[in-house]
C-alpha cells in the first residue's frame, strides 16, 4: 500500500511538472486555438499583400511581389508564435507586415538591381 501510494505521488508530481513546464501538454486539442491567430495574422498578410498590389499603379513583377509576401507572411507566422499573441493582435501585425512589404519592395528592387549590375561588371571584367 505504501508503495502504491508512493509511486500515484510521483507520478502525479511528475504530471503537474510536465503541464507547468509545457501547458499545451494538457490538452491534445489546445493546438487548435493555438493555431488560429496564426492563421488570421497570415490570412491578413496576404489578403493586405493583394489589396495593394491590385491599387498599385505602376506593375511590379510577379516575383517581387510573391517573395515579399512570402517574406511577410514568414514573419508574421514566426512572431505570433514567438509571442503567442491573441487574434487581435495577429490580425495587427499581418496588416502591418502586409503593408510594410511595400517598403520592401520600392526600396530594394533597386538596390537589387545595382547589386546585379555590378556582379554583371564584375564577372565581364568591364566598368561604368
Amino acid at each position: 500500500m505504501v508503495f502504491a501510494r508512493a509511486a500515484l505521488t510521483t507520478a502525479t508530481t511528475s504530471m503537474v511538472g510536465v503541464v507547468a513546464a509545457n501547458p499545451r501538454a494538457a490538452s491534445s486539442y489546445q493546438w487548435v486555438s493555438d493555431m488560429m491567430p496564426m492563421l488570421v495574422g497570415v490570412i491578413m498578410c496576404v489578403i493586405v499583400r493583394a489589396l495593394i498590389d491590385m491599387d498599385s499603379k505602376k506593375k511590379r513583377g510577379w516575383n517581387y511581389n510573391l517573395l515579399v509576401m512570402v517574406l511577410c507572411s514568414v514573419f508574421t507566422a514566426v512572431m505570433v508564435h514567438e509571442y503567442a499573441l491573441s487574434s487581435g493582435g495577429a490580425m495587427m501585425l499581418g496588416v502591418g507586415s502586409g503593408a510594410t512589404g511595400v517598403g520592401l519592395i520600392n526600396y530594394g528592387k533597386p538596390v537589387l538591381a545595382a547589386l546585379v549590375d555590378k556582379l554583371n561588371d564584375s564577372v565581364n571584367g568591364t566598368s561604368k
